[in-house]
């Protein structure tokens, strides 16, 4: 009788495992829909001023893209998108986990004969049957343990892009495509190794025998296909292709080549604590929807930054202007200007040219070139975005609202 419980009780933690495993993506993405969904409610119950604003239209469009079931009426297309890729990955890792959790079921294929399974086997002559048997329970091992490798790696993306709202359709088709391919090109490689590598025991009985090497290889190429399943070949081509298009011949047939920077030439990251104001609060929750430089910080919707935080909309609208004086001037310019007041973008509107050649001589520039960094500053869509919000705010503020 115990033993029979115990069996019951192995059945039933395989069909919670294989639930869990079905169903943690669509629950993700049905948890990120919903934060999404609140997101716009969030940006629905500002003022009247602000809705206005190009920022507001901005932000309602990134929450909308990111809420995975809407209504029909509102986007049919978007409902049908998420719907069918999400049905295609519950389907595919049904299909591919239940022979893992539950080998028996799948026993009698497992034992037929097949090229899929068996591969250089099947061509061979004389090769006994359970020579065939063991070499097709190994490939459907290594073939298991690429699709783990896989959802693993679609655990991993989804743990790193929940925060950032990217989790929707889009990315559950890559991982559908991962997930299906990665057995496939594990069982190839398989057969490849196979054939390619020797398989004559060595002549010292101390190393380790060749088929046991080429068993652990597999083992390595079928993590690395469910991780990566071209084997980073794509990546090997476009450096191959890079370091021809350096050759003369070769350089000379191609229409537009751009040269790579050199690293000392690349912008320098700023980091948040570069901000007056930033404290350790500020920033953590500012890392946690993946800012964690005043470059970043810069480019971002205030209001998106507001909602996916629990700073207040004034905060990040501080955050966000200092953030664009940082990227613009370096570090001692930084220090002079904060010294003589000014913290944010929008106060350089403020300045007459007094000010501003008085600015320009205690940083060390030319008061035109200054003044002409200042204008471009001041012009640039993020700022102008800024000041447009900003004065909104300030408006909601001086009604009373």
């Amino acid at each position: 009788m115990s033993d029979q419980v115990i069996l019951w009780a192995s059945q039933l933690g395989k069909l919670a495992l294989l639930g869990l495993i079905v169903l943690g993506p669509f629950v993700c993405a049905l948890i990120q829909g919903s934060n999404a969904s609140r997101g716009r409610e969030a940006l629905g119950s500002l003022q009247e001023a602000l809705q206005r604003t190009q920022a507001f239209r901005t932000a309602d469009r990134y929450f909308e893209r990111r809420v995975p079931l809407l209504r029909p009426a509102d986007n049919p297309h978007a409902r049908a998108a998420f719907v069918n890729s999400m049905a295609f990955l519950t389907a595919l890792l049904l299909v591919l986990f239940l022979p893992i959790l539950f080998p028996d079921l799948l026993s009698g294929i497992w034992a037929t004969p097949n090229f899929m399974l068996a591969g250089p086997f099947l061509t061979m002559e004389n090769a006994a049957n359970e020579k065939i048997n063991q070499y097709q329970t190994t490939t459907m091992a290594i073939a298991a343990l690429a699709i783990i490798a896989a959802y693993v790696r679609l655990l991993f993306d989804i743990v790193v892009r929940f925060n950032t709202d990217q989790f929707g359709a889009m990315q559950v088709i890559f991982s559908i495509t991962r997930i299906a391919s990665a057995p496939l090109v594990a069982m190839l490689a398989r057969h490849v190794l196979y054939v390619f590598l020797p398989a004559d025991p060595p002549a010292d009985d101390s190393a380790l025998p060749a088929k046991d090497m080429v068993l652990l290889v597999s083992v390595l190429v079928a993590v690395a296909c469910g991780v990566q399943p071209d084997i980073w070949l794509s990546r090997l081509v476009v450096f191959i292709w890079r370091s021809l298009e350096r050759l003369p011949p070769v350089a000379a047939l191609v229409a537009a080549r751009q040269a790579e920077p050199e690293q000392d030439k690349l912008p320098e990251a700023k980091p948040l604590t570069l901000l007056v104001g930033m404290g350790i609060d500020h920033r953590d929750k500012l890392m946690e929807v993946d800012i964690n430089e005043c470059q970043r910080l810069a480019a971002t919707n205030p209001l998106v930054t507001w909602v996916r935080t629990s700073l207040s909309l004034l905060d990040v609208l501080e955050l966000c202007d200092r953030a664009n004086l940082a990227t613009a001037f370096d570090a001692a310019s930084l220090k002079v200007l904060r010294d003589q007041g000014v913290t944010g973008a929008m106060q350089m509107a403020a300045l007459d040219d007094a000010a501003l050649a008085l600015l320009a001589g205690l940083v060390g520039q030319a008061p035109a070139l200054f003044a002409a960094r200042v204008r471009a500053l001041l012009a640039s869509p993020v700022v102008m975005e800024l000041q447009e919000l900003a004065q909104a705010v300030r408006a909601g503020i001086g009604a009373g609202n």
